[in-house]
């Protein structure tokens, strides 16, 4: 994939466009870094678990959550 590239994920919004798009970046990354406040529920909780369910590197940064 080039890095240049807009790639759209789904041709219109609807209510699992955003879960499409996280599922995306995810597929096509090598590690993930989530800003994450700990709340086990949400798309950064979801997006975060299929991250691991792929077992991708996850980076948790917390700082800006304080």
């Amino acid at each position: 994939m080039n890095n240049n590239q807009v790639i759209f994920v789904s041709p219109e919004y609807s209510k699992n466009a955003y879960y499409i798009r996280d599922k995306f970046m995810v597929d096509h990354a090598d590690a993930v870094l989530c800003v994450w406040d700990g709340i086990t529920a949400g798309g950064t909780f979801l997006t975060r678990k299929y991250a691991l369910q792929q077992k991708k590197e996850i980076i948790d940064y917390e700082g800006l959550m304080t």
